[in-house]
């Protein structure tokens, strides 16, 4: 795959239902991506809307990326006289580079093997409708990585839904709520829902929840 000037996520995320209009989604053959994000995993998954089938795709660890191993590099011990000392902190930014941009690869290449039209990722709200900080902040980190290190995967012709979920279950060992849906259960949710309906147009209000979304992601890292 080619790269491209990373494009601002602002203008490639846009809410399910202008996706849905984007594809014209029911004379549409493209192949549809799911990002699901649970815990410190991103589940894959793709669909063909002429099959209305889910074909799950693996998923990719990110425990290493998004915590890294910040106290094996600011613990370390000065070196002695006469030693190479290298900075912790930039030893430790250079290896989470080296992590996203492992990750972004695997997403690139998984996006190029199955011709994605577009994008679907999961978007952790309560059960009352509101945003969940931490879990959506790692999702729209996730977008940002793919868009910094490989750019060109996202984009104005390649755009992204944000599909909401709700987690409204509870993991008996963190006691954290959790979801229990898999990526193949944001496809057919998406494809149940805009199939034999016709496409909408995207709203005034629409844009400013794109907008909003991805210009405040730092709040919810």
């Amino acid at each position: 795959m080619s790269m491209s000037k990373a494009t601002s996520l602002a203008k490639i995320v846009m809410p399910p239902s202008k996706l849905a209009s984007f594809l014209n989604w029911n004379n549409n053959t493209g192949v549809l991506l799911a990002l699901h994000l649970h815990g410190n995993s991103v589940g894959l998954a793709v669909a063909q809307r002429t099959e209305h089938a889910v074909v799950p795709v693996g998923a990719v660890d990110c425990t290493d990326m998004f915590h890294g191993r910040a106290a094996e590099y600011l613990h370390r011990t000065a070196p002695s006289a006469g030693e190479r000392g290298d900075d912790p902190r930039r030893a430790m930014r250079a290896r989470r580079g080296a992590l996203e941009g492992e990750f972004a690869r695997r997403i690139a290449h998984v996006v190029e093997t199955h011709e994605i039209a577009a994008i679907v990722a999961n978007w952790p709200v309560a059960p009352d409708g509101a945003r969940r900080p931490k879990e959506c902040g790692k999702v729209l980190r996730v977008l940002d990585i793919m868009n910094t290190h490989a750019p060109g995967v996202l984009s104005t012709t390649r755009p992204v839904a944000l599909w909401e979920e709700q987690h409204n279950t509870v993991d008996t060992a963190t006691g954290m709520q959790s979801s229990q849906k898999l990526p193949s259960d944001i496809l057919m949710d998406f494809m149940d829902t805009f199939s034999d309906r016709p496409s909408e147009e995207c709203s005034s209000e629409d844009f400013l929840f794109v907008s909003d979304t991805t210009q405040n992601r730092s709040s919810y890292a």
